[in-house]
């Protein structure tokens, strides 16, 4: 599956308040595009964006806010 499809998906599951799935999905989509890009790509911006978003749709605004300095 590519970037895009992957984060459209996630993007429908944090739409569908399915915050747990879209939690894990993301996490590992991160997991595998830190193993083949590196950690300091700039294409894990997506990911970490996403991670951030769905924290605040979940009420944790901290959590997100973890997410969005890394950016």
């Amino acid at each position: 599956m590519n970037n895009t499809t992957e984060a459209l998906n996630i993007k429908k599951l944090i739409q569908d308040n399915n915050y747990d799935e879209a939690l894990s999905k993301t996490k590992k989509a991160l997991d595998v595009a830190q193993r083949e890009l590196g950690d300091n790509h700039p294409d894990l911006v997506q990911y970490l964006d996403l991670l951030a978003e769905i924290h605040k749709a979940n009420g944790n605004p901290r959590g997100a806010k973890r997410f969005t300095k890394k950016l």
